[in-house]
This record gives C-alpha cells, sequence and structure tokens, in this order.
C-alpha cells in the first residue's frame, strides 16, 4: 500500500450525497462533486465518537463512472429524494417493481466498483477535511498500515480513531 496526502481533495464541494447507509450520519452511499463531476462511492472505514458534536469518520472512495449518482437517484425517483443535496432514503422494500428495479441498479453499482483509491476524513461528507490517495489499499488487510503511514507523514487523521464500524 503506498499513501501520499491528497489536499486537493478537500477543494470538493458536495453537490449530490446519497446517503444509502445511515448511522448518525452518512456511512456508506453515493457522491458527486460539484466543482468537478467526480463521482465516488464512499464508504464509513472508522469513526471516533464526538459527544458534543459530529463524530469524526475516516471513509474510503471509490470512483465510479460519471452519471452513477443520477441513475441511482433516476432509480430511486418514487422515493421524492430530488430536494435536498444530501439525502437519505428509507429502505423499505415492499417487493415492487420499482423497488426490484432500485436494488438491481444498486447491486450493477456494488458489482463494478473499483478499488478504494482515496480516503478521507469528514463528520458528515459535506466537507471533506483531510485526503490520502492510496495506491493497493484493501480496508480488511491494511488499516493498520493506513495509519502507521499517516501518522508518519505527520498528516495524522485523529488520535483516538479508529474504531472498526464493521
Amino acid at each position: 500500500m503506498h499513501l501520499t496526502p491528497a489536499p486537493a481533495l478537500t477543494a470538493w464541494t458536495a453537490d449530490r450525497i446519497l446517503a444509502l447507509g445511515w448511522y448518525d450520519g452518512p456511512t456508506e452511499g453515493l457522491y458527486r462533486a460539484s466543482n468537478n463531476g467526480q463521482e465516488v462511492w464512499f464508504e464509513m472505514l472508522a469513526y471516533n465518537i464526538e459527544p458534543d458534536d459530529l463524530d469524526d469518520r475516516l471513509f474510503g472512495l471509490r470512483e465510479v463512472p460519471r452519471g452513477t449518482t443520477g441513475s441511482v437517484m433516476e432509480a430511486l425517483a418514487f422515493l421524492g429524494l430530488q430536494g435536498s443535496p444530501t439525502c437519505a432514503p428509507t429502505w423499505v422494500p415492499d417487493g415492487s417493481e420499482r423497488w426490484s428495479r432500485a436494488e438491481q441498479r444498486l447491486a450493477q453499482v456494488e458489482d463494478n466498483l473499483g478499488p478504494t483509491r482515496w480516503i478521507v476524513r469528514s463528520s458528515d461528507m459535506e466537507r471533506l477535511e483531510q485526503a490520502w490517495r492510496v495506491d493497493g489499499f484493501d480496508p480488511d488487510e491494511d488499516w493498520d498500515r493506513f495509519l502507521v503511514q499517516a501518522s508518519a507523514t505527520g498528516d495524522e487523521p485523529s488520535k483516538d480513531l479508529p474504531v472498526d464500524p464493521g
């Protein structure tokens, strides 16, 4: 695994955050940047509980093709998610054809995810506070190495992370 600070990612601003997992904030889903159109699948890797504020979280980002967020939003249109830039649908499949299509579309996205390319520190995915580009990262095998390398760069994510969410 190779780790490089990626401060340019902290300039990304969210055009759309589709949180498909939620636990006191987003845990996984799709993110589209408004300033460059980049789209990624995000997944929470670790968190630190902040009793008086939003939790401090680390997310792994995987690239998805442009248009993925829009196509998933279309598949979920029956939920009325078009308003806010950040949305977290309530996932209650009812066996209908529309739910089946939405689940199939999400399965296609997840089946075609590439490797984790970046790790970002953020409480809510709206503001990316720190970022690292990673090559050859496997969260299940490389987590401890990531923390050691982040500390060695002087760009440590948090003194109290990680709490493994899985």
